[in-house]
Order: C-alpha cells, then sequence, then structure tokens
C-alpha cells in the first residue's frame, strides 16, 4: 500500500508529486516502520514532522507546502523525497480599462488598465494595440514611453500617459504631430493576451475598449456645480454627487474626503459608478450632525485639468498660486421616513 500525505484539507497523492526514488511506503498495522508510523521530514532535518497516520494517510498537524523538499522514512525505505504540485493558478486577466464610457474626450490624459494578478513589468507597449477604427489604421507614437512604469504597488494597475506634447497645444510635438486622438473618431485600445503575470502565464484572452473621441475640455473643475443627493440619517444609504464632466478615478481615491462637524473623516468606501458619478459608501450610518465634502484642488478629470484650472493653460491663468487648496461642500441629510 502507498502512504499518502494530505496538504492542509486537500489528499496530495505521492503520483501527482515528484520523487528522487522508487518506493512503495506501507502504513499497514502489522509493517515494521522507524518507530510506531512512517515519519516526514523537511529536507535533512533530524526532526520529524508532526502528525499521525490515518487510514494509509499522513495527516501533518500544519499544512504542507508545495515549494518544500519533504523526505520520508518508512519500512525498508529511506531518504525517499517528493515535492508537493503547486496547486494550478487560473491565468490572469483584464478586469477593466479606466476611464468609463465610451465618449472620452480628445484631449485625453491617461488610461488605467487594471487586472486581477499581478503582471510582470517591462515593454509594456509591446502589449498595448491602438487602432483606428475610423480610419482602419494602428496608430503608434501615441503614449509616452516611460522608463519607470507607472504600475500600482500591487502590480495590478498600470497607468498609460498619452504623451503630454501631443495633449498640451504650442509643445513641439503637438505642432507637428496634431492631437493623438480627433473628436468624432472611434477608436479601439486592445490589451494582447500574450501579456503574462507574474507567475509567467499569459493571460486568458486580449481586452479591448472602443470609443469615440469628443470635443477638447480646456476649463478646470467647478465643484460647486456637483449635485449632491441627501441620504438619510441613522442609515448608511451611500453619499452620490453627481459631477459635470467624466473624473479621474484615482482622483477620487486621494481627493475626495466626508468630515463631521468636529473635522474627523467619516470612514467609507469611494468608487465610480458612471464617468460622472461618484459613490461615498460609509461604514457606519450618518449621524444627525452638520457634515461637508472636502475636495483638494489636485482633484481631476480625465483630462488633467483640475479645480485650480485647465491642464492646458496659459500662465498666470491659475485661480491661485499655489496647489492643493481645499473646497468644502455642506453634504445636507434626510430625515429617515421608517420613524
Amino acid at each position: 500500500m502507498t502512504l499518502r500525505p494530505i496538504l492542509g484539507a486537500v489528499a496530495a497523492l505521492f503520483s501527482a508529486a515528484s520523487f528522487a526514488a522508487d518506493c512503495t511506503l506501507d502504513a499497514t498495522s502489522d509493517a515494521v516502520h522507524y518507530g510506531e508510523q512512517p515519519r516526514v521530514y523537511v529536507g535533512q532535518s533530524t526532526t520529524a514532522i508532526a502528525g499521525i497516520v490515518v487510514d494509509q494517510q499522513f495527516v501533518p498537524k500544519f499544512a504542507l507546502s508545495a515549494d518544500v523538499k519533504y523526505r520520508v522514512e518508512a519500512n525498508e525505505c529511506e531518504n525517499a523525497y517528493f515535492q508537493l504540485e503547486k496547486a494550478a493558478q487560473p491565468a490572469p486577466q483584464v478586469s477593466g480599462i479606466y476611464p468609463l464610457g465610451d465618449a472620452l474626450p480628445e484631449n485625453i490624459l491617461r488610461f488605467y488598465i487594471q487586472f486581477d494578478r499581478p503582471m510582470r513589468e517591462g515593454n509594456f507597449l509591446d502589449y498595448i494595440r491602438l487602432h483606428d477604427l475610423s480610419l482602419d489604421e494602428d496608430l503608434t507614437g501615441v503614449f509616452f514611453d516611460n522608463q519607470y512604469e507607472l504600475w500600482s504597488k500591487d502590480r495590478k494597475q498600470l497607468t498609460l500617459l498619452v504623451d503630454p506634447g501631443r495633449v498640451k497645444t504650442g509643445l513641439q510635438a503637438h505642432n507637428a504631430q496634431g492631437r493623438a486622438f480627433i473628436a468624432g473618431r472611434q477608436y479601439r485600445l486592445t490589451v494582447l493576451e500574450s501579456w503574462r503575470g507574474l507567475d509567467g502565464q499569459p493571460l486568458q484572452a486580449r481586452y479591448s475598449k472602443v470609443f469615440t473621441a469628443t470635443p477638447e475640455v480646456m476649463h478646470g473643475i467647478d465643484a460647486r456645480t456637483w449635485q449632491l443627493n441627501a441620504p438619510a440619517t441613522d442609515s448608511t444609504q451611500p453619499l452620490v454627487i453627481q459631477t459635470d464632466r467624466a473624473v479621474d478615478h484615482m482622483s477620487i481615491q486621494s481627493y475626495l474626503f466626508v468630515i463631521d462637524d468636529q473635522g474627523k473623516e467619516l470612514p467609507g468606501v469611494w468608487r465610480l459608478l458612471a464617468p460622472t458619478q461618484i459613490e461615498f459608501k460609509p461604514q457606519m450610518p450618518w449621524q444627525e450632525q452638520p457634515h461637508s465634502l472636502q475636495i483638494n484642488a489636485r482633484f481631476e478629470d480625465v483630462v488633467g485639468n483640475n479645480l485650480n484650472g485647465a491642464f492646458d493653460h496659459e500662465k498666470g491663468s491659475l485661480h491661485q498660486a499655489s496647489e492643493g487648496f481645499w473646497i468644502n461642500r455642506p453634504v445636507a441629510l434626510a430625515k429617515r421616513q421608517d420613524r
């Protein structure tokens, strides 16, 4: 009979592991063992792994690891090694591409590609294709070939910067090549399936986002025009903010805060529901006291305009000389209807 180890709650047959010796590990009650039962060690360690043999299975007290070489001693079998195979992982895939929506200003500044697993970095442009569907031609020289790729810490999001020289007017690249996108034309941004995750597996499939370029947006954000709903007190109803334009989803995580009358930030989750719709879901029920939405002037739309002015601005046209000032909007609360 063959002794089988259990990896956690999953039985891992020796036949599914790699061995350094051919050996039958007999776990029958009348077999001659080293002691009362077969023993399993880590490598050349002389201390056996804690566990018991039950119904021809070795059940370790702690889960075995797939990246460790184990040694088994039982009956006449010495120095039999095995290493459990790693469980098969699903191939990575693209979770989505930001900005949201199928209509984006022709002076868009950046795209974000999100993956469900950490990805390899290096030569990102080899896995990106941009196609002008209106002219049926591939486009090159659109994205800024940054020496240091703009990955999130968990390597699940890559920022694609459109070459700033083609976004800002008056620069050499813009004068020579013009805008990367032209209002009225349709484009397809594709992530190729050959892109590999950290574990070496290629993407499950290619992923595409199709959008139409709309006229440029050349003025700063006026947060005073945003519409805020009135969530009910003593509830966790979300605060929904309606903006006048498509906003940058990363700015939502960095430059928006809800505070109470003591100036304390309310914990909760921010997310982008639609290109122009933001949601804040509080962790705790709204209390019947004044609240306000704090917006940092660095908050951006999808073309890089912020509350201090336009991304493509003339010298001296910004509202303030220093960036980072704050704007407050009161958050009105409604009475609960079930009282």
